[in-house]
């Protein structure tokens, strides 16, 4: 194998480390395309840093896949994160993540998911039918809190715990933005400061840990089996030991769950009316599929499969804006993907952002266009290139469960209401922890009849 060239032919030399990770804070879509205008992979300093970048997708596909294990979520973008989620599912690595993810599987399972519909259907429902017509709402934090609530209710079903889930609603975002911060900026003495935000993330992680811990404690207390994801995690028990999980254990899940489900499916709620907002004749498809097979009720999970059209505007939204836009792996030994070496130790950033934006898997890669993905036309697109919630053994768990709360709240949006961009008002993309646009102002039309 050819040694990947020495730092100088491959990376922006002229920026200072520091400066990189500023501008990977800063501006990180930019300064993420502009290592992509330099090869297949480009090395750079983030801070003391070596980091290698991949803009290949079949080098991405195989890290992610042939070395997965070699290449665990260590590094410098997951030492804040797991300071705080500990070994779950989004930070564990080896055997121990292929144990816990295998104890976890059952809960996203095919009849799981129908159950879990019923309950974003309801969430769904009583969220929207608050709106008036005509009302200005911002979007952006209306879809966090109906993402919240949704994953509250999945994973803590039992009335008495509700309002504690309603308190883990509350303390959720500030735990989230805390992380996103830590994570693209990771220099620790900033985080050391007793300035308000991280008083304020220091006390999210507090309440959070205590109000999940008296959850646990509250479902072992009852011996009740409600059904809900944490009942799942309560009974599940290792194949080969019998043994189940400790409650530190569950408790770390639960953050997880909560970090990987609540704002990345929020975000791509958002995008998807950002486009549609921009896109009217889209919109219009959209409503007529939906009026033609729904008829005015809300939308079920049986309905899904008779929505294509609508599915594919989804599957498009999370191609021109993935959530989880960035990729980050550490090197746990020399990788060799095609004619590079990584050394060991080295962190190895993937974009999917970027991935899903290459002319050559997509033609007009920045035209929203659902129907790339007729049958006939997804199938010139190489497999590789699309991998909004990853790929291999750490695909997300719950791809299933976001892409049918996504649609589902489409669909029953789409069947009474539109919703109008703020004129005058400029959306911009941030990228924190997720890919989301910001601000998000729109106008809740009601539709005529409905």
């Amino acid at each position: 194998m050819m040694a990947v060239p020495r730092a100088e032919t491959l990376s922006p030399t002229a920026l200072p480390a520091v400066r990189s990770a500023l501008r990977l804070r800063l501006r990180p879509l930019d300064f993420l395309d502009s290592l992509q205008q330099q090869g297949d992979v480009v090395m750079f300093k983030l801070g003391r840093h070596q980091v290698y970048m991949l803009n290949n997708a079949d080098l991405v596909r195989k890290l992610l896949t042939s070395h997965g294990h070699d290449a665990p979520k260590t590094g410098v973008m997951f030492d804040n994160v797991r300071s705080f989620l500990g070994n779950g599912l989004i930070t564990s690595n080896g055997s121990f993540h292929l144990r816990q993810r295998r104890l976890m599987q059952p809960a996203f399972h095919h009849d799981r998911i129908v159950q879990y519909a019923k309950i974003m259907s309801e969430v769904i429902i009583e969220r929207t039918e608050s709106w008036q017509d005509g009302q200005r709402l911002n979007m952006d934090e209306e879809l966090i809190g109906l993402t919240l609530a949704v994953a509250a209710r999945c994973m803590f079903a039992a009335e008495p715990t509700r309002h504690m889930a309603e308190e883990v609603a509350r303390w959720f975002p500030v735990l989230e933005k805390g992380v996103g911060k830590r994570t693209l900026l990771p220099i620790d003495l900033l985080y050391a400061l007793p300035t308000p935000s991280n008083r304020r993330y220091q006390t999210a992680v507090r309440r959070l840990d205590g109000l999940i811990d008296s959850i646990i404690a509250s479902y072992r207390a009852s011996g009740t089996d409600r059904s809900d994801l944490l009942s799942m995690l309560l009974t599940a028990r290792d194949d080969d030991t019998g043994d189940p999980m400790s409650d530190r254990q569950i408790h770390e899940e639960c953050l997880s769950l909560f970090m990987a489900g609540v704002e990345t499916t929020a975000r791509a709620m958002c995008w998807v009316l950002h486009l549609l907002g921009q896109h009217p004749q889209i919109e219009s498809e959209v409503h007529a599929e939906v009026d033609t097979v729904l008829g005015g009720r809300p939308a079920t999970h049986d309905d899904l499969a008779d929505l294509p059209y609508l599915q594919r505007v989804v599957t498009e939204t999370l191609r021109m804006y993935p959530p989880a836009w960035l990729l980050p792996r550490q090197a746990a030994v020399d990788l060799d993907l095609g004619h590079y070496r990584i050394p060991a130790g080295s962190n190895i950033f993937t974009s999917t952002y970027l991935l899903h934006r290459d002319p050559h898997a997509y033609p007009e890669p920045e035209r929203f266009d659902p129907d790339r993905w007729l049958p006939d036309r997804a199938k010139q697109i190489p497999r590789a290139s699309y991998i909004p919630f990853g790929v291999g053994a750490r695909q997300c768990i719950g791809n299933n469960f976001a892409f049918t709360e996504i649609a589902l709240f489409l669909a029953t949006l789409a069947g009474r209401w539109r919703m109008a961009p703020v004129p005058g008002r400029r959306v911009r993309v941030r990228a924190m922890t997720v890919l989301y646009p910001h601000p998000l102002p729109m106008t809740v039309r009601r539709r005529p009849g409905r």
